[in-house]
Order: structure tokens, then sequence, then C-alpha cells
């Protein structure tokens, strides 16, 4: 998260707008962050209620067995679900790979594109070109056969 702060200073003036520093944050690094520690306060409160539960197998003997079960069952289910945020976090890395591959693919098909339509331009110039250039030929020896023709 950065901050942008402008130093300055501002009256508030009747009607005049009250200045105050802007502040600029990136939506993804807060996205981020707040995914990060999300899971950590999350942890923190199991473990948290979990030794404050702690209490009920201490004084009745009866507890006991329903809280290992829940605790194991927490740290099975903890860690399958940690496992399976993994594979997708892997999963998506490898889909943006892909699609990062998969466009400059395309970018390189359009750009070989591009050379093959200028090459086929430049083609079409250099034979209008010496279409012309036999044209012109072509009426120097028309014009040459005619003023010889009228010197006979």
């Amino acid at each position: 998260m950065q901050a942008n702060y402008q130093h300055y200073w501002c009256f508030a003036l009747s009607g005049a707008r009250q200045c105050a520093p802007q502040i600029t944050v990136k939506a993804g690094v807060l996205r981020r962050t707040l995914r990060r520690v999300g899971g950590q306060i999350i942890v923190l409160a199991l473990v948290l209620i979990d030794i404050g539960s702690l209490e009920f197998p201490l004084v009745a003997s009866s507890w006991l067995a329903p809280w290992v079960v829940i605790n194991l069952t927490a740290l099975v289910l903890g860690s399958l679900i940690w496992s399976e945020d993994r594979r997708i976090q892997g999963e998506s890395a490898t889909a943006t790979r892909r699609q990062g591959e998969e466009l400059q693919r395309e970018a390189e098909r359009q750009q070989q594109a591009r050379y093959l339509r200028e090459a086929e331009e430049l083609r079409e110039v250099e034979r209008r070109q010496r279409e012309k250039d036999d044209e012109r030929e072509a009426q120097k020896r028309l014009q040459a056969a005619l003023s010889q023709a009228q010197a006979q």
C-alpha cells in the first residue's frame, strides 16, 4: 500500500473545498493482503476457541473424546483445504503462464502476417512499377518506329 501525500496549506473558506492528502491504494495489493491475513485470523480465532474450550475436557472427562475428535477433524480438514488451495494456486499460475504464451504466439503470428502483407504490397508496387516502365519503353519504341517510318 503506497501513500501519496501532498503537503500544502489550505484554508477552509466558506464554499471552498476542504484539502486533504490523497491516498492511493492499489486494489490488488489490498485484496492479496486481506486474503493472506484473513486465513491467519481465522486460524488464530479457532486456536483461541480451542484453548478456551480445553477447560471442558479438564473439568468433565466426558468432554475429552469430542474435544479430541473436533481437533483431529480440524487438523485433517485444515490440511486438506491447504493442499487444495495450493493446487488451485498452481493451476492458476499454470493457466496464466499458458495464456501469456498463447498471447505471445498470437502476437508473433500477427507480426508475421503483417510482414507478409507488407512484402506482398511491396511486390505489388514493384510489379506496377515494372509495368509502367515496360509501358514507357513500349511507347518509346513505338514513337521511334513512327518517327523512323515518317523519315522514310
